[in-house]
């Protein structure tokens, strides 16, 4: 477990709606596929360790300023489809199959400070390929959910050392983009609570 420096501790937290789940998944969005998409589930990678429903986010690894490096945080999705009319006794066609290959992460704050690179870290677009079989068994991919690039920007910067506040807490949106095996587009999303802060070990 990790312990957060609390000195000038302003922690912008998420309103009690948004934590109800620290994670959540919306079904299938507007397509025109014969396919029904469930985000099972979404689970944070910090810098490549723990597997957990929240991710903190380290914007320092090491120590502030003379050995501070960063890392990028991953997600893990799980994913489960079946045809909208059910699965027919001889099985689903392989037409009805989902490939996702791209997908768009947004972050967004609860006390509605939101602005691109002052609030919040920028929204980017990523590829990944997951294929999703419409027999209703799940299929998982990983996924880089805060890059590199953004804890070297504003607001998550400013966060290192105890810069600033120090802990932002927002949730990432994430839009998942794909087509079945017979061309028909799909969009499906699902939701990750994060928590940017200048981490450490509890034990140092």
């Amino acid at each position: 477990m990790r312990a957060l420096l609390r000195a000038k501790t302003v922690v912008l937290s998420l309103s009690a709606v948004a934590m109800i789940l620290a994670c959540t998944a919306e079904t299938t969005k507007q397509d025109s596929t014969n396919t029904f998409v469930t985000v099972v589930s979404m689970q944070g990678l910090s810098g490549g360790e723990g597997d957990d429903d929240e991710l903190n986010s380290d914007v320092c690894i090491g120590a502030f300023p003379t050995t501070c490096g960063v890392q990028e945080d991953l997600c893990t999705v799980t994913m489960q489809a079946q045809p909208k009319n059910g699965i027919p006794t001889l099985g689903p066609s392989y037409l009805n199959d989902i490939v996702f290959n791209r997908y768009r992460v947004t972050f967004t704050r609860a006390d509605g400070q939101n602005v691109a690179g002052t609030d919040v870290p920028y929204p980017f677009d990523g590829v990944m390929q997951l294929l999703v079989t419409a027999d209703a068994t799940t299929s998982s991919a990983s996924f880089v959910i805060v890059r590199v690039q953004a804890k070297w920007e504003p607001p998550l910067a400013n966060l290192a050392g105890l810069g600033g506040d120090a802990a932002i807490s927002a949730m990432a949106q994430v839009d998942f983009y794909g087509t079945d095996n017979a061309g028909r587009n799909i969009t499906t999303r699902g939701y990750l609570n994060v928590h940017f802060a200048d981490w450490v070990d509890a034990t140092n």
